[in-house]
């Protein structure tokens, strides 16, 4: 089969969290635990202090306590709350992190909540409190739809209608829906939706997108690189073609096949694995046996 191959079984195409996202999950779960066990178990006064120290205020900024731009975002308001982030932060993050590294994905991470609770604290001075992790999950996605703008991706719309997109105008919708809620929600105190840590999470994602495509961070990150099997190797530089749809390959040829295989190479680096077509998958299949004699 053709997903048993080994460029197939790289990071890249890993299905299951990386290095930072696992523990990033269970870090939401965990502390979701012990929120829910305070607020069960303690008194109103430790359910204050509780607050007072981890959930993201106006006040608590103003006195120093700088580490609540990040603690807030493993605090939530309920169990669908919770559930609605880990969601996006797996799909998303999943397919991210093998583009970006383990790295590259903490900072980004740390960046979506703090830019995410500082354009909030811009808007948002009275006495209230920002919790729960919408800005990183923004950012990542923000990031993953810069980074891979035309490569189709299906949702589950209402987790049973599937619906396939492009993430460009994914991207361009929640920026529209994001902005809305913001000027004529939040803004006129209605809604418990924090629109503009949402915002916030967005312009970090699109920070993080353009420093890393120019290498600020000390290399620049690129998408990576399939590499081909021994049976793939060429045994002499060939030349890339361009086949139309619905195109035939001579099998017995092997230069023609070594040359479509290398053309269904790039187009999986350039536009992902999902771009090709059925004709294209097959040929992959078959090239193996030919090109491995």
């Amino acid at each position: 089969m053709l997903y048993d191959r080994p460029y197939m079984r790289s990071p890249s195409f890993s299905s299951g969290p990386g290095g930072f996202l696992k523990p990033l999950l269970i870090a939401l779960i965990a502390c979701f635990v012990l929120q829910s066990f305070v607020e069960a178990l303690g008194s109103r006064a430790s359910n204050e202090v509780f607050f007072d120290w981890t959930a993201f205020t106006p006040e608590g900024l103003l006195v120093g306590k700088i580490w609540t731009l990040t603690t807030y975002a493993f605090l939530h308001e309920g169990a669908w709350h919770l559930v609605l982030n880990l969601l996006a932060i797996f799909f998303i993050g999943r397919a991210l992190e093998s583009d970006i590294g383990s790295t590259m994905m903490a900072w980004l991470a740390l960046a979506g909540a703090a830019s995410g609770a500082l354009l909030w604290f811009l808007f948002n001075m009275s006495g209230t409190a920002l919790v729960g992790a919408s800005a990183v999950a923004m950012s990542f996605l923000t990031t993953f739809c810069l980074r891979r703008p035309d490569q189709p991706i299906t949702l589950l719309l209402f987790f049973v209608l599937p619906c396939t997109l492009k993430p460009k105008w994914i991207l361009w919708g929640l920026l529209g829906i994001e902005t809305y809620g913001f000027l004529f929600s939040e803004l006129k105190g209605a809604g418990s939706v924090a629109h503009s840590a949402h915002l916030g999470g967005m312009l970090a994602g699109l920070f993080f997108f353009g420093y890393m495509r120019k290498g600020q961070f000390g290399h620049a990150v690129r998408r990576p690189r399939l590499q081909r099997p021994s049976w793939l190797k060429p045994t002499k530089p060939a030349r890339k073609v361009t086949a139309p749809s619905g195109y035939s390959v001579n099998l017995d040829d092997r230069q023609v096949v070594q040359q479509e295989v290398d053309r269904i190479l790039d187009k999986i680096n350039d536009k992902g694995f999902g771009s090709l077509t059925a004709e294209e998958k097959r040929t992959l299949d078959n090239a193996k046996s030919h090109l491995g004699k």
